[in-house]
């Protein structure tokens, strides 16, 4: 193979010394500090920051994109924005994983988890300053640092256990020093040594595999209804000569599987039971080892002879699924022996046919199964471990370990949920009045914080993501104004600017009005009470408290045609872009804490609010806000 020079290109992986010259064919190779390959991009230093940072921001292009589509009024819902989520962004985080994952440090993998939790913000709502692995939690999205040690522990698993060259250079990738090592050791020690990958041949077309669709009889059909199918599809014309009775036994709290076969001869009511046990974690590895033992018992004994015929029954879906739609491609040794054993009877002439049999609705012989299947646990003939067992567990300690680092931090969420995620048929909901909040840029809304107890106050003061609503201060014990006379000065377009921030008035703000100028603070009943810094920098860090007005660039939707126009900046209110328009539910939220018929004034107001600005996109007919529920995420 002839090399192009021109396009040809070498880096020298090195932290202080300056990088060689290399020359081929008299010409000199151009040095490169970054390599790209197949996507990747290395450094010379061996890290991973550049490729880190190319994918931040790759997605955070893609994650504008998202932010305009959830946060309109149209918006789509959680579950559309987590699934484009997972198929833009996390796709290409995870890319090459097995590849990188060794060499990228705390913060590579702290970063692409940053852009993950983003995305799960923006798919539930939540607030910009809530915690990483709580927006995670609540999106049920794994983080990146979780997701890639596990796709690179698969790749290394599934390349040892092919044998030859593959597993030589991943032994060399990966040493037992290394962390995917150590996870490998800590479960061959556990677990015993893990079941080799082989080549299967493909079934015999002449094995005829029955569907498991019983006259439409459904699991959910009464027992007598199912065994009355179950027997009619057993009975046939020409009875077997041999039966085999399959079933497989699952224990969770052992990870222990077994497998128990009986062998009937014809008209004969005795049988011989086969057991097996080993470690696993799934009922699928019991059927195959009971399916194995069965067939190896079969050959041994040499029973079955050209033009003899044998029925297989098992009550499980996924091994006969997993015959039926076999090809020829890589699998487990125990599942190839299944299929090769196959052809072989079938190459001596042996008809065989595999059925579909309900279990535990009163099957004779199924029952009988099921009670040796169980007694099989404590056999002495045992089978390796499975390799999507092995991942079963590996997938279990890596978020064990997550799971004890997150309990070291308590948050509002956990004390409320845990640390458990939310399930996907949860995240679909809702999106009107969290995309008008999310419109209003505050960080509250019916799903969480202070305006969720507003409008349910029978909740519990903690909610996912906020502390207990502040205390009001001492000073201010002067009684509140009513929303209908706060709604009153909103339509004329009066100030209400606490007293400690009465010096920042907005410079373009005409001074002809007197009453307008000095409403906040020569009017006793329209003092607004001081903000609670403290309260507000516990709860969202990383924002500083805002002041709290309700210019008159910020008047409700609903008084823009009751009330005079003033202008602003040039123009009039009604002429502002409707971004512009959006009420100041910071400075309402100053009056509404704290008594419930003013509570109930705010819900009327808010669902009033919604259904002006929902005529403005001509969403009337297509959401009745009264029936809307409002409820935690």
């Amino acid at each position: 193979m002839d090399v192009n020079v021109g396009k040809t290109n070498v880096c020298h992986f090195r932290s202080r010394r300056d990088a060689p010259v290399f020359r081929y064919r008299g010409m000199e190779l151009e040095n490169v500090e970054t390599p790209k390959l197949l996507g990747v991009t290395f450094s010379k230093h061996r890290g991973f920051r550049h490729h880190t940072k190319s994918m931040k921001n790759k997605s955070q292009k893609t994650l504008l994109k998202f932010s305009a589509v959830s946060n309109t009024l149209l918006g789509a819902s959680r579950d559309a924005i987590r699934c484009f989520h997972l198929a833009l962004v996390s796709s290409s985080m995870q890319y090459a994983c097995p590849a990188w994952f060794g060499i990228a440090s705390d913060t590579d993998l702290a970063t692409m988890d940053s852009v993950q939790a983003r995305g799960a913000r923006l798919a539930c709502g939540l607030p910009a300053t809530t915690n990483t692995y709580d927006s995670l939690l609540e999106a049920n999205l794994p983080p990146v640092s979780e997701k890639a040690k596990l796709l690179a522990y698969k790749s290394f698993l599934v390349s040892s256990l092919h044998g030859g060259s593959r597993a030589a250079n991943v032994a060399s990738c990966v040493p037992p020093s290394s962390e995917i090592g150590k996870l490998h050791t800590e479960i061959t020690e556990a677990y015993g040594s893990v079941e080799p990958l082989t080549d299967a041949p493909e079934l015999n077309h002449r094995i005829l595999i029955r569907p498991w669709t019983l006259q439409a009889v459904t699991k959910e059909m009464a027992d007598a209804v199912k065994k009355r199918a179950s027997d009619e599809a057993v009975a046939h014309r020409h009875p077997a000569d041999y039966e085999l009775w399959t079933d497989g036994s699952y224990v969770a709290e052992t990870s222990s599987v077994a497998g128990a076969v009986l062998i009937f001869a014809k008209g004969k009511e005795s049988c011989k039971t086969v057991s097996v046990c080993g470690k696993g974690r799934s009922s699928f590895r019991s059927e195959c080892l009971a399916l194995h033992a069965g067939l190896a018992r079969v050959i041994a004994d040499r029973t079955l002879s050209r033009g003899q015929r044998l029925l297989i029954a098992s009550d499980s879906q996924s091994l006969l699924m997993a015959l039926r739609r076999h090809t020829a491609r890589s699998t487990t040794s125990t599942f190839a022996g299944c299929v090769e054993m196959l052809n072989a009877l079938a190459g001596r002439g042996v008809k065989i046919r595999l059925q579909f049999v309900f279990g535990h609705c009163g099957v004779s012989r199924n029952e009988l199964a099921d009670v040796a299947s169980n007694a099989a646990h404590g056999c002495s003939t045992r089978y390796t471990l499975w390799h999507k067992d092995a991942l079963s567990i590996a997938r279990e300690r890596i978020a064990g370990d997550a799971s004890r680092k997150l309990e070291a931090r308590e948050t509002h969420r956990r004390r409320v949920v845990g640390i458990k995620p939310t399930k996907t048929k949860h995240l679909t909901s809702v999106r009107l009045l969290g995309c008008l909040a999310s419109q209003a840029r505050t960080n509250w809304s019916p799903y969480w914080g202070d305006l969720h107890r507003i409008l349910n106050p029978s909740v519990d003061k903690c909610c996912r993501f906020c502390s207990d609503p502040p205390a009001p201060s001492p000073l201010n014990n002067r009684p509140l104004l009513s929303y209908v006379q706060l709604c009153e000065h909103l339509q004329r377009g009066t100030h209400l600017v606490p007293a400690s921030h009465a010096r920042h008035r907005p410079k373009s703000t005409a001074r002809s009005s007197p009453e307008r100028l000095r409403g906040v603070r020569s009017t006793p009943h329209l003092r607004l009470p001081t903000l609670n810094r403290s309260a507000d920098k516990a709860r969202h860090p990383r924002r500083q408290p805002t002041m709290v007005r309700a210019t008159s660039a910020r008047l409700p939707l609903g008084s823009l045609t009751s009330a005079p126009q003033p202008r602003v900046r040039g123009r009039t209110v009604a002429s502002q872009p409707y971004y512009r328009r959006k009420p100041s539910l910071r400075a309402t939220r100053q009056y509404c804490r704290g008594s419930a018929s003013q509570s109930d004034a705010f819900r009327s107001f808010f669902l009033e609010e919604t259904r002006q600005r929902s005529k403005l996109f001509g969403m009337c007919k297509t959401h009745d806000l009264n029936k809307s529920p409002i409820r935690d995420s």
